[in-house]
Order: structure tokens, then sequence, then C-alpha cells
């Protein structure tokens, strides 16, 4: 199984009936892996400098190169990984960062003009809040006071909070 499929599969624990001890314990092992790349995505939202060094617009002489952006569901869903197993150990202020930088991912996928682009940009954040419910019991007006200023741009977004 790939880390890729593996993050799915979480992410799918985490909307049902949670991640079983293994898929925990595997989990911290990839994200121990992953830290430099964390600490990457943390510091470039802290910055507010996200653009991951894409392309996202259609250049005018008619060459057209779709930009590569599947890894940033990756990455978001890794995000919300570390989030999930900071919340386990209590680390409380690392989970609401850990899912801050999860939403900056997605950032840059909005108004790009393609597709497949304004589709990762939408799905990041509902995944996003489906690990937010999961964490924590908190009601969903509650939520969204607390993580509203956390969120940056995406904590203006009215479509984000809505509750499926």
């Amino acid at each position: 199984m790939s880390e890729r499929d593996f993050l799915s599969d979480f992410q799918k624990s985490l909307s049902q009936q949670g991640p079983t001890l293994e898929q925990i314990s595997f989990a911290r092992k990839m994200v121990k892996e992953h830290l430099e790349s964390l600490a990457l995505i943390h510091q470039a939202a802290l910055a507010g400098n996200y653009d991951w060094a894409q392309k996202f617009e259609i250049p005018w002489f008619g060459k057209v190169k779709l930009p590569r952006i599947a890894f940033l569901l990756f990455e978001a869903r890794l995000a919300g990984c570390a989030a999930y197993l900071e919340y386990l150990d209590g680390q409380y202020g690392k989970v609401l960062e850990s899912l801050r930088d999860g939403f900056m991912i997605a950032e840059p996928c909005r108004g790009s003009r393609f597709l497949i682009s304004e589709m990762i940009g939408e799905a990041i954040p509902k995944m996003l809040l489906t690990n937010v419910r999961r964490i924590s019991r908190i009601p969903p007006n509650l939520l969204e006071k607390v993580l509203r200023p956390l969120l940056g741009p995406w904590g203006n977004r009215s479509k984000v909070w809505r509750y499926d």
C-alpha cells in the first residue's frame, strides 16, 4: 500500500469509526518521515507565502501545461493526519496550527481556471473539516468561533462552514 493510499484510508476511517491502533502506529511513522516537509509547509503558511512555486494560470500563447497539483491533496491529508496525532498526544495548539496549514495548502488552487485545481481546492477544506469534527466534539457554532480567526483567508468563506 502506498502512502497516498494509506492517507486516503486513514481519512475515511476518521469520518467513520475512527482509526485502528495499527493505522495510528503507521501514521506516526509516516508523519515522522515527513516532518521536514510539514515544517516547510508550516513556515510558508506562517509567512503567508503559499504559492508552492506553481504557475496556475493559462499562458496566453496557447501552450497549456497543467499544473501538478495532486501533491497538494497528499500534503493536506498528511497535515490532517498530523493534526489527529497531535490531538491524541494532547498538543492542542499544534492541532490548530496543522489544520491551518492544511487549509492554506488549498488556497493557491482556487481561481486557477483549471477544473481539477478548483476541485482539489474545494475538497481539501471539506476533508479537513471532517478531521475537525472527529478531533473535537465542539458544537458547530462554537467550532466556527474558535477556528475562524486561525484560518486566514479560509475563515471568511461562508461555504466552508456548511455542515452536511
